[in-house]
């Protein structure tokens, strides 16, 4: 038995209920049989009583507070960042509410609210050690030419400082060579997988400490509150402190870039960088499973209305 998890608060839940109801349409047999897990971090009452209704088809939905303020990268749990914050505990997080239904699955897949399934996920490969995951490296199609994404970039660091500067500081805070740090690959924690006994939480919560601790000179944080999760995991996994199980890409494909389309493999599609109003065509997936899901009787005509509004 596996376990497909979900974290969301109130301003993921459209996505959410989109993501969902791909998984239940595109994957009949895996849904039947897979337990399904949404850490519910505010999400508001109708999306929490309808995720309530579904126990009988093995969907379970907890609340789980934020993260307090001063535990959080900026102060701030909310709008996103402290969900970000808990997800590095959720290896300790899922299997204890599992244990709580009494269910005890033997791996569990996490995956990001901005995810859209499109086939069975039978041929998800589960690490075969409990200190791996199962994670894929970031990597961009620019110029025609595949290239890794890196963990020193602009989105990484908060602005209006200059990028040179905080690369400096950072590097001589977790005293790495700064070169070392430029080259360090970014790991996207938007897909992760792991195997029953796995429990990570310490030491991802600890490098997350560290890099919360990394400020300027006025106090700001150098890390961007919004990705220091995912580059807390790239740093354990840079120094082995985590291993990582590759994972193929059709389990974690971002949106392709013309003239290329989604790939025919694809199993779960990820809308990395989405907005509402993004009119590129490479997020036309999206928007055609939310009609779908709008359309779905199974979901409640409020929440159907509530998808639509969001196609508008």
């Amino acid at each position: 038995m596996q376990c497909i998890v979900w974290m969301a608060d109130a301003g993921a839940e459209v996505m959410l209920l989109v993501s969902i109801n791909s998984l239940r349409r595109n994957a009949r047999a895996f849904w039947g049989s897979a337990v399904k897990l949404v850490l519910d971090f505010g999400l508001t009452s109708p999306v929490a009583a309808f995720l309530g209704t579904l126990v009988t088809e093995h969907l379970y939905c907890a609340p789980v507070p934020l993260p307090p303020p001063h535990s959080v990268a900026g102060g701030d749990p909310h709008g996103g960042i402290g969900v970000m914050r808990r997800r590095v505990e959720v290896m300790t997080l899922a299997p204890a509410v599992c244990s709580s239904v009494g269910v005890q699955p033997s791996g569990y897949i996490v995956c990001d609210a901005d995810t859209v399934f499109l086939r069975p996920l039978d041929d998800f490969v589960f690490p075969s050690h409990t200190d791996q995951i199962t994670i894929m490296r970031e990597w961009d199609l620019r110029n025609g030419r595949e290239e890794p994404m890196l963990m020193c970039r602009r989105s990484s660091f908060t602005e209006p400082y200059p990028l040179d500067v905080a690369i400096a500081r950072a590097a001589a805070h977790l005293d790495i060579d700064e070169q070392d740090l430029r080259a360090i690959p970014t790991f996207n924690t938007g897909v992760v997988g792991f195997a029953a006994g796995t429990d990570l939480s310490g030491v991802w919560s600890e490098c997350y400490d560290d890099l919360r601790s990394v400020l300027h000179d006025d106090g700001a944080p150098v890390f961007s509150p919004y990705a220091i999760e995912q580059n807390a995991m790239s740093i354990c996994l840079s120094r082995n402190i985590i291993r990582h199980n590759p994972l193929d890409r059709s389990f974690n494909q971002f949106p392709p870039r013309a003239p290329h389309g989604w790939p025919a493999e694809t199993a779960i599609a990820h809308f990395i960088s989405f907005r509402n109003s993004c009119s590129e065509a490479r997020y036309a997936l999206w928007f055609e499973s939310a009609r779908v899901a709008m359309q779905d009787e199974w979901l409640p005509e409020p929440l159907r209305r509530r998808v639509a509004s969001n196609l508008r």
